[in-house]
């Protein structure tokens, strides 16, 4: 309560459109039902529906980034109202995403049962 009273303005409606914005459950659990080929309970299309929008959050936080890195805001108006993302800085900021993730080992490293490398947790 402490952080969200101290919040401004501009961070409060941030803040409230998240909590508002919502990933459906139906077509998660149709989608997850396509991809596993068993049906999933409504705790687990919960789970995933909160782990997609940590995801998408992410993703269109780091193409804010990109955004301003491409198209720098103009400093004699500061409060100038941003520009709308583009498709090329979703995709810039999904490929800098993909290159992040590229830098965690592979899960073939990993063996269970004690066989193979010994680099099971590497």
């Amino acid at each position: 309560r402490l952080l969200i009273s101290s919040f401004t303005d501009d961070q409060m409606e941030r803040y409230e459109t998240f909590r508002r914005a919502n990933i459906s459950r139906g077509g998660v659990k149709k989608l997850a039902n396509a991809v596993l080929n068993q049906s999933i309970t409504n705790n687990v299309a919960v789970a995933i529906s909160g782990f997609s929008k940590v995801f998408m959050g992410e993703v269109i936080e780091r193409a804010l980034d990109v955004q301003r890195r491409i198209d720098p805001q103009d400093p004699l108006n500061p409060y100038a109202p941003p520009t709308p993302l583009l498709p090329e800085h979703i995709r810039e900021a999904w490929r800098l995403y993909k290159q992040e993730i590229a830098l965690v080992p592979a899960a073939h490293w990993r063996r269970a049962g004690g066989q193979g490398d010994g680099r099971m947790f590497r």
